[in-house]
């Protein structure tokens, strides 16, 4: 999937968790949590299907302040 291929191979993401992940035969969902270089957390939501699409990001330092929302 594009989305882990484009965390995998970022050069500002140390790590990531996958924390839900579904696939169907005309969409999918998943959700995951990033930890970037500087320390901050890029947290992510997608909803795709043919009918509908839902996305939610949410960034924030490692103080917990949000950086973008």
């Amino acid at each position: 999937m594009k989305i882990f291929r484009s965390l995998e191979e970022s050069p500002v993401v140390t790590s990531f968790e996958t924390l839900d992940y579904k696939k169907w035969s005309t969409g999918f969902y998943v959700k995951v949590k990033a930890l970037l270089h500087d320390g901050s957390t890029l947290s992510l939501r997608e909803y795709y299907d043919p009918d509908n699409r839902d996305y939610f990001f949410h960034w924030q330092d490692s103080s917990g302040n949000i950086l973008c929302r």
